[in-house]
């Protein structure tokens, strides 16, 4: 575990002057999940505990009381989408106000409130995704660069993006048998036991304890491994263990401060920030909204981990194929991005040992790239003689897996170096190991039954049987 040792500059704080308008409309299954801001009863606010699109009933919390909202009988009340109305744009902003910090955002669990966006930024419920995250994964020699060039926790009376930097074990990123699944609604998740627990309270001095508890007298503050939290759940034990020797560059960041609550006009906003982030929380490594000047998801994550975190990564390491071939090389099956409900995608990088870290003049950053005379790695990565093998040879070797289960339009399969098989969409620029599901088609889960479904949002369909191209 490795602790920042000059924080860079804040990012902006709110300013006053801005103007905002939230149009309401009805909700769609699609645009519905988990941890979404809804209206219901005629204005009351809630979020959906439990969600299954597929059938189109949803359950609700009510943000006042903080109880499940219940029908006449007391039973559970089970809601449909038309029943609901959610905020679906942010309009009217001025755009020469400061940007909100990232420290302020969150994914689609925590639904942060549209008032958090920053200027310019607009938004329609259930359409594209619009938050990036990055997590940073390297050796103990960069990660103490690092956290040497973005230097030691800021102890000041205020809450910023990243208060401080931590390097965690990835071997020790994993939870208790005990402890629940990632719920952004939830303080405590873990279990006193836990070994990532254990290792975020390690990392944090009592001089940040006592700022935090200081921001929020009324309740008890503790450490949370959050994001990073979410991060190798979904990345898995088996590979984090297989990642042993490296560390997760993880950011800090504080409750917000009762003054800041109690300034905020937005019921929701108030909520998210009195209940929601509401203790010390170890997330990746950047966050940052898709603004108008970012291209794409990834130009926002590039944005957000250099604001935060001081860091820029050459394209070379930010693309697909130099990171399946960095997993191939240490044999860990991990996926490149992971989605945070619909909205929100998060990046996982790798670090390789020889990549060269110098400063950027004029940035204040420090620059991670690929070794001189370094292999570009193959997309896909397997090669012959010497020679990367292109998407074009793979296409036309398919005869050999031809008693295997059919693949969906645009996929192929792909050997590894170590022979093992994944698939790959060139038009997409996407690989898993996982048999890939057609066009349009997203898996989901039942809180209510545990039962797995497919849906369809487009055409309005679920089905239990994996679907194929024809469904």
């Amino acid at each position: 575990l490795f602790r920042s040792p000059h924080p860079p500059p804040p990012l902006c704080t709110p300013a006053s002057n801005m103007a905002t308008k939230i149009v309401r409309k009805k909700a769609t299954p699609e645009a519905l999940y988990k941890g979404a801001f809804v209206y219901y009863d005629s204005g009351k606010t809630g979020m959906v505990t439990d969600a299954w699109g597929g059938l189109d009933e949803f359950w609700i919390k009510d943000l006042t009381t903080n109880q499940p909202v219940r029908d006449e009988s007391f039973a559970q009340k089970t809601f449909r989408a038309h029943q609901l109305e959610v905020d679906c744009e942010v309009v009217d902003r001025d755009p020469k106000r400061q940007k909100l910090s990232s420290s302020t955002s969150g994914g689609p669990r925590e639904s942060t409130p549209a008032t958090h966006l920053p200027a310019g930024k607009r938004v329609m419920a259930g359409e594209g995704a619009s938050q990036a995250r990055v997590l940073v994964i390297g050796s103990e020699e960069h990660m103490m660069r690092i956290l040497q060039h973005f230097g030691p926790p800021d102890h000041s009376m205020r809450r910023k993006s990243s208060q401080m930097l931590l390097a965690l074990q990835c071997e020790l990123c994993k939870c208790s048998t005990g402890c629940s699944k990632f719920d952004a609604g939830r303080r405590d998740m873990c279990k006193l036991d836990c070994p990532g627990l254990k290792l975020a309270v390690e990392g944090i001095e009592d001089d940040m304890l006592d700022l935090a508890r200081s921001l929020r007298p009324d309740i008890l503050v503790g450490v949370r491994p959050f994001h990073i939290k979410q991060a190798y759940e979904e990345i898995g034990q088996a590979a984090m263990e297989k990642l042993a020797g490296l560390y997760c560059l993880s950011a800090v960041t504080l409750p917000f401060g009762e003054a800041e609550i109690r300034a905020s006009t937005d019921e929701l906003e108030r909520w998210f920030m009195e209940e929601v982030r509401c203790q010390i929380d170890l997330g990746v490594s950047a966050e940052g909204y898709l603004e108008d000047r970012d291209a794409s998801l990834q130009e926002a994550a590039k944005r957000a981990l250099q604001e935060s975190c001081g860091i820029c990564l050459s394209d070379e390491l930010w693309s697909d194929s130099t990171q399946i071939h960095l997993r191939q090389e240490l044999g860990v099956d991990m996926p490149i991005m992971i989605w945070d409900g619909s909205e929100t995608k998060v990046f996982i990088l790798l670090l390789p040992a020889a990549a060269k870290c110098d400063e950027v003049a004029g940035k204040d950053a420090l620059q991670f790239s690929m070794p001189a005379g370094s292999a570009k790695a193959a997309n896909p990565a397997k090669t012959i003689a010497g020679k990367p093998k292109t998407t074009a040879d793979w296409r036309a070797e398919q005869e050999q897996f031809k008693d295997e289960r059919k693949l969906p339009r645009g996929w192929i399969r792909v050997k590894s170096k170590t022979g093992k098989v994944y698939f790959w969409n060139a038009a997409k620029k996407e690989s898993t190991y996982e048999f890939p599901l057609p066009e349009g088609w997203t898996k989901q889960v039942s809180k209510t039954n545990g039962k797995q479904y497919y849906f369809h949002a487009k055409k309005r369909k679920s089905m239990f049987d994996f679907p194929t191209d024809d469904d």
